[in-house]
């Protein structure tokens, strides 16, 4: 799928800015936190037909109990 979206101009990609891990006391307990940002590129056809490059980013956290 990746393969195929990337023919048609598709680009995605995930840049992680930080990333935390709190343990308790008991080290029973575990929370990482990670923040990145997702980046795409891709092709749509405008009103008129004609295809056209798009770009969106999204802020994002990532977040993991253990």
């Amino acid at each position: 799928m990746s393969k195929t979206g990337m023919a048609k101009g598709t680009f995605i990609m995930h840049r992680i800015l930080g990333s935390t891990t709190d343990i308790n006391s008991e080290a029973t307990r575990a929370v990482s936190e990670m923040k990145a940002t997702i980046s795409q590129r891709f092709l749509l056809q405008t009103a008129d037909g004609k295809d056209c490059e798009a770009d969106t980013e999204s802020d994002c956290r990532f977040c993991s109990l253990f």
